[in-house]
């Protein structure tokens, strides 16, 4: 059996990386995996590095240049890669399946295909143009035609079963725990929130930013944000007007978040919608306690009062409430660290990769 993803974009998202951290699961069970992407992508992201020095074939197209070319070009790599009887193509995103559409039906391989969200409702939150709201529709068509469909939460999978009309295996997203267990207990010193999140609307970044304003007066207290996006600027603007400069600092995107969970007290996840949330997971497993949104897939990784606590969604005097609280019982929070980092391992890429495999041999028997 070999294994074919695809991944794109000059860094890559949430969906690609935990497709990384499974595909080391699957070389750790034996199995044949290869990624196809492009020698930019390759350049730009460590993680596909990493992911080769596990045994992962990466197929590094060249780069081209126009966008067209390059789906052209990779795309005749993969149909080249998937036209064998033990092959399946792991599609893991509806504008991968759309943009791969062609190669992937007239192969006639077997599919796999993962939901990492919404992608509709993802598109009516960003009010996005109408081309991207087609692209997805159209995209989450040929996921349904898959032979076996899986989402990345219990959560997300329930909400979109009724809508697709398939059975939907929730398979929470791996996460490389053996990267992020290398990190110690907090040091005692710095009180750093930290926040791993994209710099959108969904991931309440804001929500943050006025937590941090309701605990101004907590001197010692430090707010770091990893991550780029639309809001960077309205964010800065607010920082500036609430006198934050200095003590919410938006760090950009970071390759190393482990070094970043290294130097933090606790992580916080505010998003107002969130399918899974691999920050969370990845924070236990660095043993620093989390505190998220109470919704979606979210609550698969956090149960309250264990490795983390639950705050309200949009709720900035909650969620500061709770940052509070753990500030000032030290030895709750180091507790609930020691939790996650136990309760992570589930999150494992051999883990994961265990009941992927079940999936994979469903989708060739047909």
């Amino acid at each position: 059996m070999r294994i074919v993803m695809m991944l794109s974009g000059r860094r890559l998202g949430g969906s690609s990386l935990a497709m990384l951290n499974l595909s080391i699961g699957l070389r750790g069970h034996g199995l044949d995996v290869t990624a196809v992407t492009t020698k930019s992508t390759v350049r730009s992201n460590p993680a596909l590095r990493r992911a080769k020095g596990r045994g992962v074939i990466i197929e590094a197209v060249d780069d081209a240049d126009s966008a067209p070319l390059a789906r052209l070009m990779t795309s005749v790599r993969l149909m080249s890669l998937i036209k064998s009887e033990d092959s399946i193509y792991h599609v893991h995103s509806p504008r991968e399946a759309f943009v791969y559409a062609v190669p992937t039906l007239s192969s006639g391989c077997r599919t796999v295909a993962t939901f990492e969200g919404d992608a509709l409702y993802e598109v009516s939150l960003h009010q996005n143009a109408p081309a991207d709201r087609v692209i997805n529709v159209v995209g989450e068509r040929v996921m349904s035609r898959s032979d076996a469909i899986t989402a990345c939460s219990e959560w997300l999978a329930k909400r979109l079963r009724s809508r697709i009309g398939r059975e939907i295996t929730g398979i929470p997203n791996p996460i490389d725990v053996e990267r992020f267990s290398r990190i110690e207990e907090w040091n005692g010193q710095r009180k750093v929130v930290l926040s791993l999140a994209r710099l959108d609307v969904v991931k309440g970044v804001d929500v943050l930013l006025r937590a941090a304003t309701i605990l101004k007066g907590r001197r010692e207290l430090e707010f770091w944000v990893a991550g780029e996006g639309p809001l960077r600027g309205k964010l800065q603007s607010m920082i500036d007007r609430h006198d934050l400069r200095g003590r919410f600092k938006l760090l950009g995107h970071v390759d190393t978040v482990e070094d970043l969970i290294s130097e933090s007290y606790m992580l916080v996840l505010p998003s107002l919608y969130e399918p899974f949330g691999m920050p969370a997971a990845e924070g236990g497993a660095g043993s620093r306690p989390v505190v998220v949104s109470d919704t979606g897939g979210l609550r698969e990784i956090v149960e309250d009062g264990v490795n983390g606590l639950l705050a309200r969604p949009g709720d900035p005097r909650d969620l500061a409430e709770k940052i509070e609280y753990l500030l000032v019982e030290e030895g709750i929070a180091r507790e609930m660290g020691r939790r996650g980092r136990a309760l992570s391992r589930r999150f494992a890429p051999e883990v994961v990769a265990e009941r992927f495999i079940e999936v994979y041999e469903l989708a060739l028997r047909g």
